[in-house]
């Protein structure tokens, strides 16, 4: 019985301290840290390189001649662009807009390649075969660009260390609802987490697909990618020994979701992918080799998504260690952690009668739902459920108009 109530603390502490950290700890830390460490970035203003603009597209009709009009309006010299189009496999008219644009236009710079239903990771592969230049991008087809953000990325390819560089992601509300405004909140906190990773080092793990940088030398055009490709890349690059640069300058807007299914769809796919990251980027957890990278890897993506097993566990060990030792700062825990777990539920269920946009509602909401996401990717890994290599459009996030 002793034995049984000492693991339980354990468990119980490991619980708590992950919680901690993961949310609290580590922010704090690399907050601190990055007031004595600040490394400069080196760019050259003048440093303006040809580059190839990746466009993965699935169905997206509604957004791709504001896309291209978009990427056409950068304030970037025109000569030194040419955009590839990879439709994987659409069913919608993207095609035939894409293919009037490019006539009524009179574009040379925008080629299109078709490829069978496979997936964003195929269709980057072969978006970077066709490439014809040094430096590639790539960018959704729903991400709207600022005009500076792709100047602003590509000025520190000057330093022939930097093999990758990343805009900052910013969600716009369209339509107000507890999703997106739990979504933002959460955003703004990656977005911390980012900034300060990126001033005390030259490892940035932070992607997305409004718009992401590279050396086309140093990614594989045959690469296995997972289901968190924006992701993965990165790592790719952090792997070779090259730096990876967070540019906050460069932004780039995605209209947030505004249904609790479409964020379903879209944390159970990220989070699959990474935890498919988590088993193929053990080597990163080898802090002699990796240094703080190996920090930032396991504290700010990896705790992340064992976050709603902590919780779980923390809740398990509280009511066993209570009724095997009758303590009663145990049954305060278990009485907290119980009308905690219960608020949150509740806030989900009266969400579906009327949504409750005030904070902090979204944020409790947001955080629920992504980790039960989470828990739900996690079964269905270990139970070998295939998610394919195939990616669902969210309509939620796709408007012509804002």
């Amino acid at each position: 019985m002793e034995i049984l109530l000492i693991i339980l603390y354990i468990i119980f502490g490991i619980s708590v301290f992950g919680l901690f950290w993961t949310y609290a700890g580590y922010p704090i830390f690399i907050w601190f840290l990055s007031k004595i460490i600040k490394k400069e970035h080196k760019y050259d203003e003048n440093y303006q390189p040809n580059v190839s603009i990746i466009i993965p597209c699935y169905n997206e009709e509604k957004v791709i001649e504001k896309k291209l009009k978009n990427i056409l309006e950068l304030n970037y010299p025109k000569e030194k662009i040419e955009i590839i189009i990879v439709d994987d496999g659409s069913k919608d008219n993207l095609l035939k807009i894409t293919e009037n644009f490019i006539k009524e236009n009179k574009l040379q710079n925008i080629s299109i390649i078709r490829q069978e239903r496979s997936g964003k990771g195929q269709a980057i592969n072969n978006g970077i075969k066709m490439a014809k230049y040094e430096i590639v991008a790539i960018s959704d087809a729903n991400a709207w660009l600022d005009k500076n953000a792709l100047k602003y990325c590509v000025r520190y390819y000057a330093d022939k260390n930097v093999g990758y560089v990343v805009e900052r992601n910013i969600y716009e509300i369209r339509t107000t609802t507890g999703v997106n405004i739990g979504e933002s909140f959460y955003a703004k906190f990656d977005f911390f987490l980012h900034k300060k990773e990126s001033q005390i080092g030259n490892f940035s793990q932070y992607g997305g697909g409004w718009l992401q940088t590279f050396r086309k030398i140093l990614i594989n055009p045959n690469h296995n990618w997972t289901l968190a490709e924006d992701f993965e890349i990165p790592l790719v690059v952090i792997q070779k020994r090259y730096k990876t640069i967070f540019e906050p300058l460069a932004k780039g807007y995605k209209f947030s979701m505004v249904s609790t299914q479409d964020l379903f769809t879209r944390e159970k796919r990220m989070i699959t992918g990474t935890i498919q990251i988590f088993f193929r980027y053990l080597n990163f957890l080898n802090f002699f080799r990796y240094g703080l990278f190996s920090l930032m890897f396991f504290s700010h993506k990896i705790l992340q998504i064992i976050t709603a097993f902590f919780i779980f566990l923390m809740f398990i060990s509280s009511v066993g260690i209570y009724f095997l030792s009758s303590h009663n700062l145990f049954y305060v825990f278990v009485l907290l952690e119980s009308v905690a777990l219960f608020f949150c539920f509740a806030v989900i269920a009266i969400s579906k009668v009327k949504d409750i946009t005030i904070q902090p509602f979204p944020a409790i909401k947001f955080f629920t739902l992504t980790n039960i996401s989470c828990l739900i990717a996690w079964i269905d890994y270990v139970g070998g459920k295939n998610y394919g290599t195939t990616w669902e459009t969210i309509r939620s996030s796709r408007e012509i108009e804002k």
